[in-house]
């Protein structure tokens, strides 16, 4: 799976179509539904590193190009982007 929201929602989409099927027997059905939680809950924790990112580069951008996020969020990759990439465009 490539790191892209893009195929986050290809993935969701795909559980959905998957966990909506009425041919599912119950044990495939319980299979499903437990596999579906964990792609949940794996992508809220996916879109909140996001969210993180972004609030730190409005943070950046906001208190001008002096300040210095602090190592662990400025050097950490988040959704594949480092935040001073994101700054950049990148």
């Amino acid at each position: 799976m490539k790191n892209h929201l893009e195929n986050l929602e290809l993935a969701l989409f795909e559980t959905l179509e998957i966990v909506s099927d009425r041919d599912l027997e119950s044990d495939a059905l319980q299979e499903e539904l437990n596999r579906a939680k964990t792609i949940l809950f794996l992508a809220r924790e996916l879109l909140k590193c996001g969210e993180l990112a972004l609030k730190a580069a409005r943070a950046r951008d906001a208190c001008g190009a002096d300040f210095k996020l602090p190592g662990m969020i400025d050097d950490a990759p988040l959704m594949g982007f480092k935040i001073a990439n994101l700054e950049k465009g990148r």
